[in-house]
């Protein structure tokens, strides 16, 4: 009987699989996703959809107001929900994860929907959401990078 002896080095793809495991922990790989993040929000007020279709439209009373210039001011933004969704949201990367949130505490109402101030009734519009669009960016986002921590290490 013969006997065959054969020692495999793993250490590249050992050293591989460390780099990825220190990249994928890393902030680095997560703040990557906030700018695009911040673009995709961005992206829902400009084009006034929320997840499932277009937000409802100002209430007839609303706009005759506004028209009127009583209780609202002349010039309002035409944009519903102003710059609700632009100026106040806030995207960051803690404990292992990319958040997004408005610092506005009523921003809640509008992305839910419900009854607000004396009894208006305020439609969702969900300005909070995240896109297939954003999904597939991050998946590049993250692979790339995933791809050079390995190619590094």
């Amino acid at each position: 009987m013969i006997a065959i002896t054969t020692k495999i080095d793993f250490s590249d793809v050992d050293r591989g699989f460390r780099a990825l495991v220190r990249e994928g922990h890393s902030r680095g790989a997560l703040r990557a996703l906030v700018r695009p993040m911040r673009a995709d929000q961005k992206a829902h007020h400009k084009e006034q959809r929320g997840p499932e279709s277009a937000w409802a439209p100002r209430a007839r009373a609303t706009v005759l107001k506004a028209r009127k210039g009583k209780g609202l001011r002349r010039g309002r933004p035409k944009k519903l929900l102003g710059s609700l969704p632009n100026r106040t949201l806030v995207v960051t990367v803690k404990n292992g994860d990319v958040v997004a949130y408005s610092k506005v505490p009523w921003s809640g109402i509008h992305q839910e929907g419900g009854t607000a101030g004396r009894g208006a009734k305020i439609p969702a519009r969900p300005f909070l959401w995240l896109s297939e669009d954003f999904f597939a960016e991050a998946v590049e986002i993250l692979a790339a990078r995933l791809l050079a921590a390995w190619s590094k290490g």
